[in-house]
């Protein structure tokens, strides 16, 4: 159990407008102060649990006539103590990490009565080093790990024609990780895309939105940038919403979805030579949807959804020629998934200031066993899933109290040489706040029924799937947790 203490200051305004009169223009300009932040998480016994951090910015909100633009800052600081089942592995076990992040956004817009004009821009800087507990124990890592994001997108929307809107753009985004003592090691992944959309609205009830993609999504594997790897891609799509009666809409979409390479994967074939030959690409899927959302009266709505998907390739561990493991995309497969929702308000049956929301999954998935050539699950994915709250304002003002249930299904992750099976047990727990002026009080308990974690790592003699179990790991927690956090607004 821990007790976490935070104290938050969002948006506070240190100047506010001036008004100039230049030829043919007016200028506005806002100075805000973003949010600043303070966050101390603490266990029974003392001592830090997850984080202490501190987080501030600014932003500059500025019009020139039809033009807006909005230029924001953020700085950050905080540290952390890792213990051994939370360490990663660039860090040592037992170590403690100090990091320090910087970020710079920028949004403008240029607007006529025929045509608007947007550019987004941001980046996401974060620097963090290592050192261990005790001075006896030499770090993995020297010096830092630094994190960097990137993105960019510019767009132009026109409309010709009262009932259509037209819509070109381009984006880029990078994410990357160096890490290293001496040599830096970089790994990145990112996608280069420009991107059309034609929607048609023929009436209030009907839109429909025909678009296309064409992008090229790359990754970086090596200390000197020199090897790179990618995949270009179209992705079209058609997407149609109907409102058939008041308080009903439908939803049909049929699209060609890629999902970029994530930083987690690429650190899975971070050591192989040769990049080419792991083969290695974006997972790529033929999606079809649906989806239903009904208000049935004031005081409840219900929304389904339905999913079909055929991936062209799947990512999983697949061995490698010096007997090792790797990521590699190996046969097609396919997914359904189910989506449900909820929301409710109980005051007609009595309960005054009372809500019930909830939301449901149900995911299927078969792929080809790299090892056993057998059809199965993808790896990691969770059967099912679901969440219900319960909330309700006490006969204190400004004060609420809640129960929520939650239960998450088993998931199997499949290695070359070991295989890991996740279990949860269904969990309930509770919530009391209170607002008073600029102050939010906050105490929750997760896990008060239910709500442990089993996990249980198979190891073979050999290959998964030929061989016998030599030695198994089995972990329990059972997730108990108590916090109460304090938030001031200035």
């Amino acid at each position: 159990m821990f007790v976490r203490s935070s104290r938050k200051a969002p948006a506070l305004m240190l100047a506010m407008a001036t008004l100039l009169a230049l030829p043919g223009a007016a200028v506005a300009a806002v100075l805000q102060r973003g949010d600043d932040a303070l966050t101390i998480a603490l266990k029974t016994d003392g001592s830090v649990a997850d984080t202490a951090s501190f987080q501030g910015g600014a932003d500059v909100i500025a019009a020139v006539g039809s033009l807006s633009a909005d230029l924001g800052a953020s700085v950050q600081t905080g540290r952390s103590l890792l213990d051994s089942e939370r360490t990663v592995a660039v860090a040592p076990v037992g170590a403690s990490s100090t990091w320090r992040g910087s970020a710079l956004t920028l949004a403008a817009k240029w607007q006529t009565d025929v045509v608007q004009f947007a550019v987004n821009a941001s980046r996401n800087n974060k620097q963090s080093s290592w050192a261990p507990d005790t001075p006896s124990v030499t770090p993995i890592l020297a010096a830092i790990t630094a994190d960097d994001e990137r993105l960019a997108n510019v767009s132009a929307t026109l409309k010709p024609l009262r009932t259509i809107d037209f819509q070109v753009g381009a984006q880029s985004s990078w994410s990357s990780i160096e890490a290293g003592s001496g040599v830096r090691a970089e790994q990145g992944s990112g996608t280069n895309s420009v991107y059309s959309t034609v929607k048609w609205s023929p009436n209030p009830v009907i839109a429909v939105v025909l678009g296309t993609k064409l992008g090229r999504d790359g990754f970086a594997l090596q200390s000197d940038r020199s090897v790179r790897g990618g995949q270009t891609s179209v992705q079209p799509s058609l997407t149609a919403t109907i409102e058939p009666v008041a308080g009903m809409q439908w939803r049909f979409a049929a699209e060609r979805v890629v999902v970029p390479l994530s930083l987690s994967q690429l650190a899975e074939v971070a050591g192989e030579v040769d990049v080419g030959a792991v083969g290695l690409r974006p997972e790529g899927e033929w999606r079809l949807e649906g989806g239903v959302q009904q208000r049935l009266s004031d005081a409840l709505t219900l929304s389904t959804g339905l999913t079909f998907a055929d991936q062209d390739n799947a990512n999983e561990l697949a061995p490698t020629v010096g007997g090792g493991q790797s990521l590699t995309s190996v046969a097609a497969g396919s997914r359904q998934q189910v989506d449900l929702g909820l929301a409710a308000d109980l005051k007609q049956i009595g309960l005054n200031g009372a809500t019930l929301t909830g939301k449901g999954t149900w995911r299927r998935s078969e792929v080809e066993d790299p090892l056993t050539g057998l059809t199965r699950r993808a790896s990691g994915e969770s059967a099912y899933e679901g969440r219900l709250v319960f909330a309700q304002a006490l006969p204190i003002r400004r004060a609420h109290w809640g129960i929520d249930g939650y239960v998450t299904g088993p998931s199997q992750f499949y290695g070359v040489s070991d295989s890991t099976h996740i279990a949860s047990t269904a969990g309930l727990g509770g919530f009391i706040d209170y607002t008073t002026g600029p102050v939010q009080l906050k105490f929750r308990i997760d896990n008060l029924v239910g709500g442990s974690r089993v996990s249980r790592t198979d190891y073979y003699d050999g290959l998964r799937g030929s061989s016998d179990i030599s030695r198994f790991d089995r972990n329990v927690d059972d997730g108990r947790a108590v916090s109460l956090s304090l938030s001031s607004r200035i």
